[in-house]
């Protein structure tokens, strides 16, 4: 087997030859799981993911599977032996899989955890993010992003509008960046989120908002698409009623149009704030 190797601890990729090994730890019921997604590698091919047995002085003392999706990777699970659940171990354990993550060119790694564990994800430098999908509300569980890069998540304050069209949601399409975008941008120093909208919309699409047809919706936190890989977006998102409001775009913008969930998911680069927002608007908004 290939060895990742470190002077505390080794990893060794999963694979066809040792798989029985993993099930073996995870039947003996003794994993200390610091991560709590649905589906567990036990239950079903882990061959699909990247995969590794981590050692210490020819001793296992965990596992952990990252599941690509994008340009980021979810970690499934991460669990050790309870005998290893010390603070150092999960230190020394999660610089290895950010270590995995950025040799694969992951932007960050989401991990879906439980409330006794959430300590260990803010002492690890995890971002909470606010917004939980549906299928986790009523199962106390967090998610929270983790970078790939050993430098901590750097806030970046942004307003971000928010136009409505039955179930889609309006996009700007940033040239510089390839990818559709709520209208909106960075809060300059001094402002507030409505004064950056507000000025930020003018120069974009050259649309005088209305401040008394502005409403706060929500804060999206999520990595910034397209900016270095420690920087987290805070997003103030604004509902506006746009009505019959001429738009016309600004050089960087490539035009604007109305997407659903699926259209967007199918058709465009998804970015993490503009799935946050959809998530919001269909789990905790009606």
């Amino acid at each position: 087997m290939n060895r990742v190797s470190s002077s505390e601890i080794n990893l060794f990729p999963i694979n066809e030859s040792n798989h029985s090994q993993l099930l073996e730890i995870k039947k003996g019921g003794i994993s200390y799981c610091v991560t709590s997604f649905e589906r567990g590698v036990a239950d079903e091919a882990v061959f699909d993911k990247i995969g590794y047995f981590a050692q210490r002085q020819d001793e296992v003392v965990g596992y952990f599977t990252l599941r690509p999706e994008g340009n980021f990777a979810h970690l499934d699970e991460c669990c050790l032996l309870s005998t290893f659940g010390d603070q150092e171990t999960i230190k020394a354990l999660f610089a290895k899989i950010k270590a995995i993550g950025q040799a694969n060119r992951y932007a960050y790694l989401l991990a879906w955890t439980i409330t006794p564990f959430k300590s260990v994800f803010e002492q690890l430098g995890g971002q909470l993010s606010q917004v939980v999908p549906s299928e986790m509300i009523d199962q106390n569980r967090l998610a929270y992003y983790l970078t790939v890069v050993d430098e901590p998540w750097i806030d970046l304050p942004t307003a971000g509008l928010v136009c409505l069209k039955g179930d889609q949601v309006l996009l700007a399409y940033s040239k510089n960046k390839k990818a559709w975008y709520l209208p909106g941008g960075k809060i300059d120093p001094g402002e507030n989120s409505q004064e950056a909208l507000i000025r930020e919309i003018e120069e974009e699409l050259s649309l005088s908002l209305q401040p008394d047809r502005l409403s706060f919706l929500t804060r999206i936190v999520a990595p910034a698409y397209g900016e270095k890989k420690n920087i987290m977006m805070q997003q103030d998102c604004y509902l506006y009623d746009i009505k019959q409001d001429k738009i016309e775009v600004a050089n960087e913008i490539g035009g604007v149009e109305y997407f659903s969930l699926a259209e967007y998911i199918q058709h465009q680069i998804p970015v993490p704030g503009v799935l946050k927002v959809f998530e919001f608007l269909t789990t905790k908004w009606k």
